[in-house]
């Protein structure tokens, strides 16, 4: 089984049934995940995102006080830029296109093929790489000043015509 996770990158995994919990944190640091964190009560979720630097969050839609469908958009308006996996039991689509319209990354139904959950989440932490990317550059096109003003002074000077 080849290794593909980054071990610096959190996951958190929202779900009130334990032996999905560890089944799923199981799978996931088979395959290289290893900073995996649990949330087995939708109450203290958003607050469990809030003070750890969660990349992807895989959550189940459905969970005993707040349900996942709830979360969801609160979710994703205060953390836009983490990627949120819906896992659940419910097959339906008409739920499927709620979830992604509410702004879910992807919605998988349990039980969850390995190489889907560990394909879903690979794209998920990818698209968290490209956002960063995509950030880094806007911020370094838009900044006032050059880190190497003299590579431009050299390159106008090159362009002199005689």
């Amino acid at each position: 089984m080849n290794r593909v996770g980054n071990p610096d990158r959190t996951i958190l995994i929202a779900d009130d049934e334990t032996h999905i919990l560890r089944n799923l944190e199981g799978i996931l640091r088979a395959r290289g995940f290893e900073h995996i964190i649990t949330c087995n009560d939708a109450r203290t979720l958003p607050a469990m995102v809030g003070s750890n630097t969660v990349e992807v969050l895989l959550l189940d839609l459905t969970m005993p006080y707040r349900s996942g469908i709830d979360l969801l958009p609160e979710l994703h308006d205060s953390f836009p830029d983490m990627p949120i996996i819906v896992i659940t039991g419910t097959s339906e689509i008409e739920v499927a296109v709620q979830c992604m319209k509410l702004g879910a990354f992807d919605y998988l139904v349990k039980a969850i093929d390995e190489s889907k959950l560990i394909t879903t989440v690979s794209h998920a932490l990818a698209l968290c790489d490209l956002r960063r990317e995509n950030a880094a550059l806007k911020n370094h096109l838009v900044s006032s000043s050059l880190e190497h003003p003299e590579a431009l002074r050299d390159y106008l000077y090159s362009l002199r015509f005689d």
